[in-house]
């Protein structure tokens, strides 16, 4: 087995084809040949059996804000594990190398939005209650900007610092 970490940049068509197909295949619905479902990531966790891809972890790294105060954080988008390979603890070793990185890169926050939060509660994450401001995206489209609580907003904090409440801007698109 392999882990990589590659800028979305490096990516080949053959990696960009295995990853799309592992996002379709994990997530029913998923738009058939892209690699990321509103804006693509900075960089990506990969994880290889041999030259089979059976996992993925899209990270955005950028700025938030809240009154004025900025925010460095690791959005996590689409983690997945191929179904014949959950319940190996698989994502939970991506989310453990992304909070590593993250605390030696003096990341503040880990976000993300998810529906089946268990992974996550598992991994240290707690659950926020926050309205957001983001970019709203459809089709590689700009459509406006937006406001509203997001369910499923979770984060996991990396330095000293509270999570605030309030109004989050997320300075771009949701991830």
């Amino acid at each position: 087995m392999r882990i990589d970490r590659t800028e979305e940049f490096l990516l080949t068509a053959e990696t960009r084809q295995a990853i799309s197909a592992l996002l379709h295949r994990c997530f029913p619905g998923y738009p058939a040949h892209q690699t990321y479902y509103k804006y693509p990531p900075t960089f990506r966790y990969l994880i290889w059996e041999e030259q089979e891809l059976i996992g993925h972890m899209g990270v955005v790294s950028r700025p938030i804000s809240h009154d004025g105060d900025f925010f460095s954080i690791f959005g996590v988008m689409d983690l997945c594990i191929s179904p014949t390979h959950q319940h190996q603890k698989l994502a939970t070793y991506l989310l453990s190398e992304l909070e590593n990185l993250g605390k030696k890169s003096g990341i503040d926050f880990i976000l993300l939005v998810a529906k089946d939060r268990q992974l996550y509660l598992n991994n240290n994450f707690v659950v926020v209650d926050n309205s957001c401001k983001w970019l709203l995206l459809t089709q590689n489209k700009v459509l406006g900007l937006v406001q509203r609580q997001l369910p499923g907003l979770m984060i996991k904090p990396l330095q000293h610092h509270n999570w605030p409440s309030g109004t989050i801007d997320l300075i771009g698109p949701l991830f």
